[in-house]
């Protein structure tokens, strides 16, 4: 009796083997996932220039106090993706003299304006281009349509500019700055970006200073 048990039980141990091995006796296959590319767009902005246009009779090489009159730069998109634009610019008299006598504002129609930031470490005035987005390559844009015009009337303060200033050389120089149109990014990178975008927005502190000043020159109906 005790042998038919043994026999019993290796008999179902047998068959669980079997039952096993067959369980793990499927055909299977693999094969690679063929690789997936992302290729990240770019942002890249060029600037060009200056043109100068100074007022009928006038010279920007021989500058008089109480001057005015029109500098441009061109501004083209050469990265793949659309882009926003800003400006920040900086005067700087030879000789360490005051810049306080110089105003510029962005020529009317030209899609820019002006912008004071008070706080934190972009404080001072900025150019917002309000016409954008401009396109990036990848969209097949001309270089004509990712091309932006900078103009800006510039004036020199008579009162202001006296006989120190006397043959020193005053430099209007700068920085132009893209972020990427999409996602939302222009409002998160700058934050005053949906500010000026809005139509209804109105310059405030020592932007709407400058831009009052430029019309009252002679310029300022940016007729130079």
């Amino acid at each position: 009796m005790k042998g038919k048990v043994l026999l019993s039980l290796l008999v179902i141990a047998l068959a669980g083997t079997l039952v096993a091995g067959a369980m793990g006796a499927w055909f299977t296959g693999e094969a690679e996932v063929p690789a997936a590319e992302f290729t990240a767009g770019t942002v890249i902005v060029n600037a060009d220039g200056p043109e100068y246009f100074p007022a009928e009779g006038k010279s920007f090489e021989n500058v008089n106090p109480g001057d005015c009159g029109k500098v441009a730069w061109t501004i083209i998109n050469e990265g793949t993706k659309a882009a926003e634009l800003r400006v920040k610019l900086e005067g700087i008299w030879e000789g360490e003299l005051p810049a306080d006598n110089f105003y510029y504002a962005p020529e009317e129609g030209s899609g820019w304006v002006l912008y004071e930031e008070t706080e934190g470490e972009e404080q001072g005035l900025w150019l917002y281009y309000t016409g954008g987005p401009v396109p990036g390559t990848f969209s097949g844009a001309t270089e004509e349509e990712r091309t932006v015009e900078l103009p800006l009337i510039v004036a020199f303060d008579g009162e202001a500019t006296g006989n120190d200033y006397q043959g020193k050389v005053f430099t209007l120089s700068g920085k132009v700055y893209a972020v990427q149109a999409s996602n939302g990014a222009p409002g998160e990178v700058w934050k005053a970006f949906n500010t000026v975008m809005d139509p209804e927005y109105e310059p405030a502190g020592e932007a709407a200073d400058y831009i009052d000043y430029i019309k009252g020159t002679p310029c300022g109906g940016g007729q130079v």
